[in-house]
């Protein structure tokens, strides 16, 4: 009797071990598959600055690593207060159409980029309100929908969907989570990016028109270095006082 005892009682401990060793091991494959789906993501997105390519980049990326049959990438219009659609891929042009922007805090994409906190609905088909029966004219069944975030701020939403009915784990959860914040942080960058080619490009349009400016001005104009050599004159002072361009740096301002 104490020895079956003793063989019970070691089954049951390996049991343990075994159980603990398989769902430690399963732990471990899944960090590995999210982390590699986010480098995957990290390196696709980041191609480019460019806002257009940055987001149809994301789309792609996020149906390839999850899975889903549609995606939507909603980004917040500041100066209207809406939340608009700015790329997507699997819902039909009427679809955008119908529900391309509304109100932040309107419909569940805008309660999302309100509230900064992710959204999943297993069944859609139960949603009776606009939106849930526009999303089932796509014979959309399950959805996840997560701010976009950088620097703590909500800049839109990405969704994903489903057309069967699909539970979502916790941790699928947190890694579509985490690939919104990637998402978040290349629209920051490219908006920053377009921010900075909009000001190099006014202040080369500027350049020009003081340089048009210069050069026209009936006055003669000239510009001289702190030892006083002319660097730049305009045609008026060329033919006032008869010298050629390529003799200026050999004048001095004060003669």
């Amino acid at each position: 009797p104490t020895d079956a005892l003793f063989e019970t009682g070691a089954v049951f401990v390996l049991g343990n071990v075994l159980a603990l060793t398989v769902h430690s091991l399963r732990k471990e494959r899944q960090r590995r598959t999210q982390l590699a789906a986010l480098n995957q993501t990290s390196s696709v997105i980041s191609q480019s600055l460019e806002l257009t390519e940055v987001l149809r980049s994301s789309i792609d990326s996020v149906i390839d690593v999850t899975g889903a049959d549609a995606a939507m990438v909603f980004l917040v219009d500041e100066e209207a207060g809406d939340l608009v659609i700015v790329a997507h891929r699997g819902i039909s042009p009427e679809f955008v159409r119908r529900a391309g922007r509304f109100k932040l805090g309107q419909d569940l994409n805008g309660r999302v980029a309100e509230t900064g906190e992710p959204l999943y609905l297993e069944d859609v088909s139960r949603e009776t309100t606009p939106a849930g029966m526009t999303l089932a004219a796509e014979w959309i069944r399950s959805q996840l929908i997560v701010p976009l975030k950088s620097k703590g701020k909500v800049l839109g939403t990405l969704w994903v969907a489903a057309r069967s009915k699909r539970k979502l784990a916790r941790e699928e959860v947190e890694l579509v989570t985490a690939i919104g914040n990637q998402i978040g942080v290349a629209v920051d960058n490219a908006h920053h990016y377009e921010q900075e080619r909009g000001f190099v490009e006014r202040l080369r349009v500027s350049e020009e028109r003081y340089r048009e400016l210069f050069e026209n001005a009936h006055d003669a104009i000239w510009l001289h270095d702190l030892e006083e050599t002319i660097i730049a004159a305009n045609r008026s002072f060329l033919r006032l006082t008869g010298y050629a361009p390529e003799e200026l740096s050999d004048i001095k301002a004060s003669h």
